[in-house]
């Protein structure tokens, strides 16, 4: 990765580990990571751990619960600044649709 320093191309894991936790019938996962690329590996990330939590989940014959994060460095690089624009410009349309969906079905119910 990009961010690691690293000189001579070892491999630098930005995972640092999972605590899991069962309370009350739910596993709640805690996952400690070094860095992350909010564009390249967040939602990979946020993905595989609640994969992870479900997986384990099924072996306990349990629910899932929380899924927390901790991430030293979640960044992005300045050559990606155009790639969020447009997610968040998308993001921005569809809370708009989705706000008029709402209000139209809210309006249909006589509220």
């Amino acid at each position: 990765p990009e961010d690691t320093g690293a000189i001579q191309h070892q491999r630098v894991p930005c995972s640092l580990g999972y605590h899991f936790l069962q309370r009350e019938g739910k596993v709640d996962i805690a996952y400690f990571i070094r860095s992350c690329d909010i564009v390249r590996h967040f939602a990979d990330d946020v993905y595989m751990t609640a994969r992870l939590l479900q997986w384990v989940c099924e072996r306990l014959d349990s629910t899932p619960g929380l899924l927390v994060m901790h991430i030293s460095s979640l960044h992005m690089f300045e050559g990606d600044v155009p790639i969020i624009e447009m997610k968040h410009k998308n993001m921005d349309i569809q809370a708009d649709i989705s706000a008029a969906a709402s209000v139209d079905l809210l309006n249909k119910m006589g509220f």
